[in-house]
């Protein structure tokens, strides 16, 4: 695909395009470590959905981008989504125009590719001054202070003692990405989605984001003794750490393993110089928002579209409808089925669920 408009050339993703479209990312202000190739690279690897993703140029140089995967399920058509297993995959250009010139190329390349379908998916940059309707979704963002110290000195009485209880618990911290440490992680990854009736990622897919992302990317691990009870995958963009998959054990929780974990996260992201961290996506009002918000995270507009291409635009995302008879009775019964056949069964339909 290639196509100009008003000084602007676009085309679709090719084969050595990473390291300027990479360049383009980190400097700019908008961008998520979910803009990176590297996310692209991981979807594509792991899952084997194309990148369609779109370069804007003027003069040779990267102005814009527009990642996007064809999302390929069994017995239908693709959609292309923008991005796939994330919150946000929006559009990064230079100006509105060229954003505007990106948008509408998307529309094309959904046609091109033969999607009847759009998904898009956008966040804003800083937190909204308004509050949040109640049900909306968003994701929870906190500045980042120089330091660990000063960040520990802004937490009210009661976090610092949950913080402490951890430690008090004789929990322990470790952070790495080899081997042992991606296993740790999924194995415990593995229990709380079967405990929550959700088809677990694949170990392949962890495997490729690690890999990809290298030294952009960090596991936790809280030990008690030499049992792992919680674990958290935290991705890296120039100023912004996210942490897009974070998980304990429920039998371990009285111990508070959540506590030291993102504790331990947040001081070692200022140590690094992040300046803000993502908490990732909440339903406003519930158990996950309120934990965030202790933290001091602030919501920041997630906004959504899925559609035919010709009428693309992204709306303010709003809670799902409610969860239906069915849907439930799914849920429980995939609690109930033995983790080894969860894990099993679990990639094989998480591929296919683009969120």
């Amino acid at each position: 695909m290639r196509t100009a408009s008003s000084g602007v050339d676009i085309r679709s993703w090719q084969a050595g395009d990473e390291a300027q479209w990479d360049a383009f990312v980190d400097q700019h202000g908008a961008a998520t470590p979910y803009h990176a190739s590297a996310w692209l690279k991981s979807v594509e690897h792991a899952y084997r959905h194309p990148n369609q993703s779109l370069l804007a140029f003027q003069q040779d140089s990267v102005v814009g981008v527009a990642p996007a995967c064809q999302f390929n399920r069994p017995l239908g058509k693709p959609t292309l989504c923008c991005q796939p297993f994330c919150d946000t995959g929006h559009i990064l250009s230079a100006d509105q125009k060229i954003h505007d010139a990106l948008k509408n190329a998307l529309a094309d390349q959904a046609r091109n590719i033969g999607a009847t379908q759009l998904t898009y998916r956008a966040s804003d940059t800083d937190p909204t001054d308004q509050p949040p309707a109640p049900g909306a979704k968003v994701q929870m963002r906190l500045t980042l202070p120089d330091d660990p110290a000063t960040l520990l000195a802004s937490f009210k009485s009661k976090l610092r003692s949950q913080i402490r209880k951890a430690e008090k618990n004789g929990l322990t911290i470790s952070t790495a990405t080899d081997e042992a440490h991606l296993d740790a992680f999924y194995r415990i990854m593995a229990v709380n989605m079967r405990k929550l009736g959700s088809p677990v990622h694949s170990r392949q897919w962890f495997t490729s984001v690690r890999n990809h992302y290298g030294q952009r990317c960090a596991i936790t691990i809280v030990w008690h003794g030499t049992v792992p009870i919680g674990a958290g995958l935290v991705l890296r963009s120039r100023s912004l750490i996210s942490i897009p998959w974070a998980s304990t054990l429920a039998s371990h929780n009285p111990l508070a393993p959540n506590m030291l974990l993102y504790w331990n996260i947040l001081a070692q992201a200022c140590g690094e110089g992040a300046r803000s961290f993502d908490f990732g996506r909440s339903t406003v009002g519930e158990g996950t928002y309120k934990f965030k918000q202790q933290w001091g995270a602030k919501p920041v507009n997630l906004y959504c579209y899925h559609g035919r291409p010709d009428a693309f635009a992204p709306v303010l995302w709003q809670q799902e409808e409610a969860i239906t008879s069915v849907r439930a009775w799914v849920i429980d019964t995939w609690s109930e089925l033995p983790l080894p056949l969860t894990n099993w069964a679990g990639p094989r339909i998480r591929k296919y669920i683009s969120l």
